[in-house]
């Protein structure tokens, strides 16, 4: 029986993030007569940087967080201090693009040292990873309509539809495929920044930010259906319980609400079938078997006076 090739994503990815920083710069151009407006980020000195290791959930999260506040205030997210801070700590889109691509094999070893070779820059230059390469092939610059597209599509960056697809295709070709043999799997190795968060939105049906039904925290609703409600399965499993409980609680407190207060009562009370009561007469927590307690519903300790 032929086994099912899975396709593999790396979670995380390595980017190069510039330590002084990044400008927003505008430029106006003249063709044929009309104007025509490029603002690109660019970092203010290249010369400085270090690798970080990127979650590009997390990073998916904070500038949906960051695009949701800043658009409450009618303020154009990516005009805002906010999209400049999200740029500081991730770095461009396409830093990295260029020297891993170059790279003469992608594949899981190749995988493997390029995450070694990131986590201890810049001790780590050797082979392919030469530091002469590497400060030759880091990119530096790019157009801030490459962040438009991608993060907030319904915008138009040209005159015709086409320049976003555009856009959004190059995104996507940042992302190199290759085959693991040995584990079954077809790997997905992006090359930067861009090609990871392309491959995650799409991936993930363009998930929208939610609200966690539990804890509140935001999440990112990766569901076919986008009808996600928890953040966690930990987060599911203890609204349920809550619910469970809060309906025991309240079908005792309907019974027996006059003599006792069910408020102490947890979830393993109702595992073991016990019920967890305070007497309203002598303020005193007892524990009873739910059975004998529906049979005879009285206090313990009152009982034996």
């Amino acid at each position: 029986m032929k086994k099912e090739i899975n396709l593999k994503t790396n979670p995380a990815i390595y980017n190069v993030v510039h330590k002084s920083g990044y400008t927003i710069n505008t430029s106006v151009t003249i063709r044929n007569g009309s104007k025509f407006r490029h603002s690109t980020i660019d970092a203010i000195d290249k010369n400085s940087f270090i690798f970080k290791k990127l979650n590009i959930a997390e990073f998916y999260i904070e500038i949906s967080e960051a695009q949701k506040e800043v658009e409450i205030n009618k303020i154009d997210f990516f005009e805002s201090k906010e999209f400049l801070n999200i740029v500081n700590k991730y770095g461009l889109l396409t830093a990295t693009h260029k020297f891993a691509s170059e790279l003469p094999i992608i594949d899981t070893t190749t995988e493997s040292i390029y995450a070694n070779f990131a986590e201890s820059f810049p001790e780590n230059f050797s082979g392919d990873f030469n530091e002469e390469k590497l400060y030759e092939k880091l990119i530096y610059s790019e157009l801030l309509a490459e962040w438009k597209v991608l993060l907030d599509p319904k915008r138009s960056v040209g005159a015709k539809w086409s320049v976003n697809e555009f856009f959004l295709n190059k995104h996507f070709n940042r992302n190199i495929n290759f085959i693991d043999t040995q584990k079954n799997e077809i790997r997905i190795f992006s090359t930067c920044l861009g090609g990871a968060i392309a491959l995650y939105k799409y991936s993930k049906n363009n998930p929208e930010l939610k609200s966690c039904k539990f804890c509140s925290s935001n999440f990112v609703d990766s569901s076919k259906g986008n009808i996600q409600k928890f953040c966690s399965e930990t987060c599911r499993a203890k609204e349920y319980r809550r619910k469970k409980l809060d309906y025991e609680k309240n079908n005792l407190t309907d019974e027996h609400g006059e003599n006792f207060n069910f408020s102490s009562m947890k979830y393993v009370d109702i595992i073991k079938k016990e019920i967890r009561a305070e007497c309203k007469k002598c303020r005193r927590i007892g524990l009873y078997q739910k059975e004998k307690f529906s049979e005879l519903p009285e206090c313990m300790y009152c009982s034996k006076k």
